[in-house]
């Protein structure tokens, strides 16, 4: 990712839900199954190879407040 111009660099959604994932002890095979989501999508949006869509977002979004805090 190129520099915003301060010295910080943007960060992708996929980065974040991925080190909550982590945080929560959930796979990413299992979270993919229970959004509904190929885990092979799931996969290149934590790595930052994918854009997280507005339907991504919102799916993400319904199931994340029924998510367990870690």
């Amino acid at each position: 990712m190129s520099s915003l111009g301060y010295g910080f660099y943007a960060t992708h959604p996929g980065e974040v839900l991925k080190d909550e994932l982590e945080a929560r002890g959930i796979s990413q095979r299992k979270f993919a199954e229970s959004i509904g989501m190929a885990y092979s999508v799931l996969n290149e949006l934590l790595n930052g190879r994918r854009p997280l869509s507005t339907t991504s977002a919102l799916c993400l979004k319904r199931l994340w407040t029924f998510l367990p805090s870690p």
